[in-house]
């Protein structure tokens, strides 16, 4: 039935210009109706008039050069594609998954902040920290200012998911754009059964309430955005469900560019969620749309994913007759990815109970000069006493060349139950690349010994989109904290495979299909503690996740938590707002800048490897030594780039007041310290020669500029040896 549908629809349709979910779409549903879904079109600037779209009942949502997002009604598609001045339609719907207190220690942010309590040298301040995610409390007391008791510095927040649309112009859901609205709102329309965008927004730019666990860019101004996942099904009517796509994603990063853009601020765009990449023609609108937000005073950062734990990638090199692996999937459905630069026959066969070098019990095989492949290939293998509905499409692999392929297998039980599946590939003259997922991966057991040609599944080629984007700050997630003692009195510990300093195993590698290097950077991302949505608490008393609450406080009323949460969501916000403060010392910073900067001051976790790399990009995002680089004096002699760690620098008007720890003040005995003070220039102002008779002590400085300065403080141990930004209003 389904292929009669899709002879009928393309009578009345081009399929070569449109993506696989909207060949879908428009085979689906023929005849008119009022669902619309929001996709990218794709247009002939000079014949191309907004009329096209109008007189099929759609509307233009927003435009960036010859790229624009529109709703169309599903039965439109057809004939938008027979539109000359019409190059290309596209969505897809993006199955994204939602993906502080050590945290500003380790990537050294601390000496980017403190000059007095109440003026922090950088902080965020004249910086809008865009974040799109789901399950936001509105109310926690970490984004209000003055220790949770003044002004919320939420702005502006885009609830897509919001049933509350009368009167907004927005495609999906409604904003709320005042402090009262959005107190009234108190949390996101998923706010009770999500908390994801609660701590990465507290990481990112959390105040800390009251000094407890900060964000990075504390003093920032919030945009919010709440989009669609794949578990908030429950909150949109099923005549709407088409409307959130990947060009619903692309609007929110609009939707916070655009409030910066309206109030002159710059704006670092946070985005801890991700699907699966296909490289097909699916995304390549999103990528280009994308890339054209980006502007100066304009940055994404994305995660990259937690797909690292698994075998995902297979592949066949050219000159190989055979190649593949065992499929190892525990759910009753698989989407394998399979790109093949020349003439193959892929081959999906069982083999029973076990493996045994012999032939297959069921198989289904085809060959890449089958045309059915250009619409859609529907078979059925029989596994046993079950069986497994096949589904194979063909599409142009974009960024790579040649064909891509997904393979859809449908089981009534998890595959894996029902015996042993190999998914091959055939024809030395060509290279064949197979990408799974966690839950539809790959194993090489059953065929070892017995066929090596079927051992060689890695764990590589696994970054999600959009973090595959080239357009985006792509991250990954690095171990610090290995376990924790939480609310209750017990401790929490990761497996033992999780090493601190390190990568953590689970996070996400390259490179791209098209050979490009991700991740960027690397950002601490395990068991950081951070806020936690007060809604959910109330609506889940007993939900497991509070064994992993790190404290609990009760503020207006209403209860709270600190939560310690992991993944490559956490290691995002750090970065985002590591470049906030960037972006606070020159707004102007491109994502080339800040690219620059990056591969100029990242420190290196696993000195054994050359970077960058697939692993770690760079490296580990080091925020001070960033800040000094953007500010034009991180190579200058004399100021180091780190802060003395345990010593303690705070100004109160000219003068300087100096704590030691007690190891440092015992290490540096009565040897004199040495205080020189620079402007940003790099130009000495003045020095001091110090004898610390007691741990604490003042020195009075003459030569403060209003604005920015640098102390650098040099004692005879490593722990006295440092310097530290300031900012004097004086």
């Amino acid at each position: 039935m389904l292929l009669l549908s899709l002879l009928a629809a393309a009578q009345q349709s081009d399929f070569s210009k449109m993506s696989s979910m909207v060949r879908r779409l428009s085979a689906h549903h023929p005849t008119p109706n009022t669902q619309q879904a929001t996709v990218f079109i794709s247009i002939d600037e000079q014949t191309f008039t907004p009329e096209v779209i109008e007189d099929l009942g759609g509307r233009i949502l927003a435009r960036e050069g010859d790229i624009i997002i529109a709703t169309v009604p599903l039965s439109s598609f057809g004939r938008l594609s027979l539109q000359a001045s019409v190059r290309r339609i596209e969505a897809s719907r993006p199955q994204s998954q939602a993906l502080m207190d050590t945290v500003p220690r380790i990537v050294n942010a601390l000496p980017s902040y403190t000059a007095t309590d109440k003026h922090p040298a950088f902080s965020g301040s004249g910086v809008v920290l865009g974040l799109m995610d789901v399950g936001f409390d509105l109310t926690h007391p970490t984004f209000f200012s003055h220790g949770g008791s003044g002004e919320c510095r939420i702005k502006v927040f885009w609830d897509q998911l919001s049933p509350d649309t009368v009167g907004s112009s927005l495609p999906v859901g409604r904003d709320y754009v005042t402090a009262d609205a959005i107190a009234a709102k108190g949390c996101s329309t998923n706010g009770r059964t999500q908390t994801h965008g609660t701590h990465t927004l507290g990481t990112a730019a959390g105040s800390g309430f009251n000094g407890k666990y900060p964000g990075i860019a504390p003093g920032s101004d919030i945009c919010l955005v709440c989009n669609a996942v794949t578990s908030d099904t429950i909150y949109i009517r099923p005549e709407d469900y088409y409307k959130y796509t990947t060009a619903t994603d692309a609007l929110g990063f609009k939707y916070l560019f655009d409030y910066a853009d309206r109030v002159g601020k710059p704006c670092v765009a946070s985005f801890s969620e991700g699907y699966t990449f296909t490289d097909s023609d699916d995304d390549q609108l999103f990528a280009t749309f994308l890339d054209r937000l980006n502007k100066p005073g304009h940055i994404i950062v994305v995660a990259a994913g937690n797909e690292g734990d698994a075998l995902t990638y297979s592949e066949k090199p050219l000159g190989k007759a055979t190649g593949g692996a065992f499929v190892k999937c525990y759910s009753r459905a698989a989407a394998y990815r399979i790109h093949s630069s020349g003439s193959t026959t892929l081959r999906l066969a069982s083999y029973g109970a076990a493996y045994h070098d012999g032939q297959p019990t069921s198989e289904i095989a085809f060959s890449s000069s089958d045309g059915r492949l250009d619409s859609l290939l529907c078979d059925t293998m029989f596994v046993g006493s079950d069986t497994c509905a096949v589904v194979v499409s063909r599409h142009q692999a974009v960024s790579t060349g040649g064909d891509m392929y997904i393979m859809e297998i449908y089981a009534n039980r998890p595959i894996s139950q029902l015996g042993t599946i190999a998914l091959t590939a055939e024809g030395s003259d060509s290279h064949v690349r197979m990408l799974g997922k966690p839950s539809f991966a790959f194993s090489t057991a059953d065929a070892a010994g017995n066929t090596p040609d079927w051992c060689n599944a890695t764990s590589s080629h696994n970054i999600l989109a959009p973090a595959t984007f080239g357009s985006v700050i792509t991250v990954g997630n690095t171990t610090h904290r290995t376990g924790f003692v939480n609310s209750s009195g017990n401790y929490r510990q990761l497996p033992q495979h999780y090493v601190s300093g390190v990568l953590c195993p689970a996070s996400s590698r390259g490179p791209t299909l098209d050979g490009r290097q991700k991740p960027d950077v690397v950002a601490p991302g395990t068991f950081v503690v951070s806020s936690y949505s007060s809604y959910f608490i109330e609506a889940n008393p007993t939900d497991r996740d509070t064994a992993y609450f790190k404290e609990v406080f009760v503020h207006n009323g209403r209860k709270y938590a600190w939560h310690a949460n992991s993944g490559t969501s956490m290691s995002c916000p750090v970065v985002a707002g590591t470049i906030a403060l960037w972006l606070e010392a020159d707004p102007t910073l491109t994502r080339d800048d800040v690219m620059a900067t990056i591969s100029r001051t990242c420190t290196h976790p696993d000195p054994s490897l050359t970077y960058p790399n697939n692993s770690y990009g760079y490296g580990q995002i080091d925020t001070y030594r960033g800040l000094l680089d953007v500010l034009g004096i991180g190579d200058i002699e004399g100021i180091s780039q780190h802060q003395a760690s345990e010593t303690d620098l705070r100004l109160a008007g000219r003068r300087l007041h100096v704590t030691l720890s007690e190891q440092a003040h015992a290490l540096q005995g009565r040897q004199p310290m040495r205080i020189r003070i620079f402007d940003t220039s790099g130009r000495l102002l003045e020095e001091h020669s110090v004898v610390a008779a007691d741990r604490e002590f003042d020195v009075s400085l003459r030569s403060v500029p209003a604005g920015l300065f640098v102390v650098q403080i040099n004692g005879n141990s490593p722990a006295a040896t440092g310097s530290q930004i300031f900012r004097s209003a004086e």
